[in-house]
């Protein structure tokens, strides 16, 4: 084998979106549905329902959120290109995706031409207000086309909604359980209630699978907690749920290993130094298990007590990898030399709170309390110019009649 020279790869002119990306954003087995559904047909509506919390234990409710990102985001502006484009550029790549897809077809562009020419995406979304707790099998959106010859539009743009609101919704179904749990153990060991807003602090999104969906997934989080540290999901808030939404997220400097390991364990401690003189007030959160945990808190630390103690603020010591409960409580190692020892104080009850090692509790939880706040939206039409989307809030009440009506069916069909 040969060496070859590595390659350079130079990034060139930021690249546009195809102007059909809202024609895409669909499962494929899709594509000929419209005339898979046969003659006759002129409604179709579906609705999205939380089936089950089975993957969730102890959960009895869903949390609706995301649905009006979904209205901004995709159908309206992922599809505002579409209608802005050449009926005949559109048409033509949607054929030439199609053709490099699926080979030669008769699926054709017709009712693309037909659309592009109406100029607007004829569907009436309704939805529960966001925010809301939905018990699991009550659908929280129905989606229904408004022109006889778009049927085939509503389930062609479900993968798009299921993609778009699964992962806020459940991210804030989470959130609010975790609320719950917290509110309940406060109330029974006398916790500050108000602390719990900062007590399940969001550091999710460098385990997401894109910085779009850790931005909404910090959204969904954030309808119970005020602590983040997802920045994406506080524009997220402001861009799809505009108004005056309050006090949405809050965080505080705090640092990582990069910082408290970069002088080595040797300059530890002009690190925590340099740090109190920093930030001389306020909050500051510091990784304290670069290399020794306990070194850090009971060598470290009381040399820098009078420099603690002098700030107008809480230095808050971050125990950051690892096992929770092994970092807080250290291990106790039982060996040769000590086992007799050990055993022996075992068996007369007399053993150390250390060498009994960390007790871990167990509690149980329901989740039929509401959220810190409510996503801010009780009726909108979605804007933009090309597309004609209507938004209805509906009452719990009329969700609960959806699920035991026909509605309840995937797709509804109304034939002549």
């Amino acid at each position: 084998m040969t060496a070859t020279a590595p390659t350079t790869l130079r990034l060139g002119a930021p690249t546009k979106a195809t102007p059909i990306a809202g024609l895409l954003a669909a499962d494929g087995y899709k594509l000929d549905h419209r005339r898979a559904y046969g003659p006759g047909v002129t409604k179709v509506l579906i609705n999205w329902t939380n089936r089950s919390g089975k993957l969730l234990p102890g959960s009895t409710h869903a949390v609706h959120f995301g649905l009006q990102a979904f209205l901004q985001n995709y159908l309206v502006e992922m599809w505002a290109p579409f209608f802005e484009a050449d009926e005949d550029v559109v048409a033509g790549e949607y054929e030439r995706v199609l053709l490099n897809y699926l080979g030669p077809n008769d699926i054709g562009s017709d009712h693309l031409r037909a659309l592009h020419r109406l100029g607007y995406l004829p569907l009436l979304v309704k939805g529960l207000p966001e925010g809301s707790l939905a018990p699991f099998g009550v659908p929280t959106v129905l989606v229904e086309n408004t022109h006889p010859d778009f049927f085939w539009l509503p389930n062609y743009i479900e993968t798009a909604l299921s993609a778009s609101i699964w992962h806020p919704s459940t991210s804030a179904t989470i959130s609010t359980m975790y609320r719950e749990l917290m509110e309940s153990w406060a109330e029974k060991t006398g916790g500050d209630p108000a602390a719990i807003d900062f007590q399940a602090h969001d550091f999710s999104m460098r385990g997401q699978t894109s910085i779009q969906s850790g931005a909404a997934s910090g959204a969904g989080h954030l309808l119970s907690f005020l602590g983040t540290d997802s920045i994406p999901s506080i524009d997220f808030i402001d861009r799809y749920y505009p108004g005056d939404n309050g006090w949405v997220a809050a965080s505080v400097p705090a640092t990582e290993h990069s910082v408290m390991c970069l002088r080595g364990q040797e300059g530890e401690l002009e690190t925590f130094s340099r740090l109190l003189d920093l930030y001389p007030a306020g909050i500051v959160s510091a990784v304290a298990d670069g290399y020794d945990f306990f070194a850090v808190i009971t060598e470290i630390l009381p040399t820098l007590k009078s420099k603690i103690l002098a700030r107008d603020g809480k230095l808050v010591i971050r125990p950051d990898s690892g096992d929770p409960v092994d970092i807080m409580t250290g291990t106790y190692v039982v060996t040769d030399d000590n086992r007799a020892e050990y055993e022996a104080k075992k068996a007369a009850g007399t053993l150390t709170v250390e060498e009994l090692g960390p007790v871990r509790s167990s509690c149980s939880f329901t989740s039929n309390v509401s959220n810190r706040s409510s996503a801010s939206t009780a009726s909108m039409r979605a804007r933009g110019p090309a597309t004609r989307v209507e938004f209805q809030s509906i009452s719990e009440p009329t969700a609960q009649a959806w699920s035991s009506g026909q509605s309840n069916c995937g797709v509804c069909l109304n034939s002549r």
